[in-house]
């Protein structure tokens, strides 16, 4: 689709944006006129700005911060140690660039509270050709306005060195634009030049050890923070994943090996002990990981919730619990709580013939539950919505 290894096939047009393009007076302050940062009522204020005047005890800088570029007070005079302008001429311009691509006003405010030296860079030299690389390689104004202000730091690295031969090394590995762009958008720092020998660093290691290539890009789709990791993480991951008996083939190996390399060892001994506190043995906590990784991934405050009210209060057997392990990733006030005793309540009247598995009463989507279980009878139906409603509230 695309792929860019000489300066002229790199950036499509950068010369035009490097020596002929020009922001006019006009051009420069109709992003400020039309789209301030701010509300209309510090428009005096913001006219006082760009005229060079001012009129409240902060320098310059710090009240063109606040005003024209959405900060806090407290954020502008922090950002204002790293940048200082006596004049609104250079910001306005790199401001104009933004609103011109599409920029939004939080996605301007998040880049220069990160980076505030943006402010006084040259717009021709710095924003206009990394933008335009980015267009080159197909994408769209939305997407590039999300990367370069979620990964800020991109602005400040080198397009040819860096952002060009990790985009490439990417390319290498997706065919369609869909697929290269997830990873970028979760995490834009991956087209940095450290980033990139950590990741391919990192996916031939997948690869030796029998990770199938589907499984590893899809993991680099969804989790491409784990495989800009340090390698060593990667794999002592990887062989704590082994020796609880996970085939690195397996299709749940990849999912599992993100959760393994986010919780910390002593982190993840504290949850299993919680389990086994419940009554749940060692192997039957491994196996719900297999099947839903996210068992080991929600705080040790709701384990000890879940399990209490389903154990203690519900008496449900912590063994069942654990064989259909998405229960204990599900809202406890909205979910497990409000059905468990509708469903309670429905035995105590007799209006079912035969209890209803625990899954089964928590897998269905909110209307569907509804109707089998509230609006079916008639005759109980407003008094069961109210109890239903009243524990989603969080009313007693």
């Amino acid at each position: 689709m695309f792929k860019f290894v000489g300066k002229s096939s790199k950036i499509l047009a950068y010369e035009k944006y490097c020596s002929g393009i020009r922001i006019s007076t006009t051009q420069k302050f109709h992003f400020i006129q039309l789209n301030p940062l701010s509300s209309s009522s510090t428009q005096a204020s913001k006219n006082s700005i760009l005229n060079g005047k001012i009129d409240v005890p902060h320098s310059f800088t710090v009240d063109y911060l606040i005003k024209l570029c959405g900060l806090s007070e407290k954020t502008a005079i922090s950002a204002a140690k790293n940048v200082n302008f006596k004049t609104p001429d250079k910001p306005n311009s790199v401001l104009a660039v933004f609103k011109k691509y599409g920029f939004t006003d939080a996605q301007v405010s998040d880049i220069i509270s990160s980076y505030p030296s943006v402010l006084v860079c040259r717009p021709q030299k710095t924003l206009l050709p990394k933008i335009e690389f980015f267009q080159s390689a197909g994408f769209s104004t939305v997407d590039i306005a999300k990367v370069l202000s979620s990964g800020g730091s991109l602005l400040t690295r080198s397009l040819e060195t860096q952002i060009v031969p990790s985009l490439n090394a990417l390319r290498d590995l997706f065919t369609s634009y869909q697929d290269l762009v997830c990873p970028i958008k979760r995490c834009p720092g991956i087209l940095t030049r450290s980033f990139q020998s950590l990741m391919l660093a990192n996916i031939e290691f997948l690869r030796k050890v029998g990770v199938p290539e589907p499984n590893i890009l899809n993991l680099l789709k969804s989790q491409p923070r784990l495989l800009v990791r340090p390698c060593d993480v990667l794999k002592e991951s990887v062989e704590e994943l082994e020796k609880m008996g996970l085939n690195p083939q397996d299709g749940c190996f990849a999912r599992c090996l993100w959760r393994m390399a986010s919780i910390d060892k002593k982190i993840w001994r504290e949850k299993m002990a919680l389990y086994e506190r419940w009554g749940c043995s060692e192997n039957e906590v491994l196996i719900a990981f297999k099947k839903h990784a996210s068992v080991m991934a929600i705080s040790s405050g709701k384990i000890v919730d879940v399990m209490d009210f389903l154990v203690v209060k519900m008496g449900y057997d912590p063994s069942a619990i654990l064989k259909a392990p998405f229960i204990v990733t599900l809202s406890l006030k909205k979910t497990i709580i409000p059905r468990c005793l509708v469903h309670q309540a429905l035995l105590s009247k007799g209006l079912l013939k035969k209890n209803v598995r625990l899954a089964t009463l928590l897998v269905y989507p909110e209307k569907i539950f509804l109707k089998r279980f509230v609006e079916c009878f008639e005759k109980e139906a407003a008094e069961l919505l109210k109890v239903y409603q009243e524990k989603r509230k969080g009313t007693k």
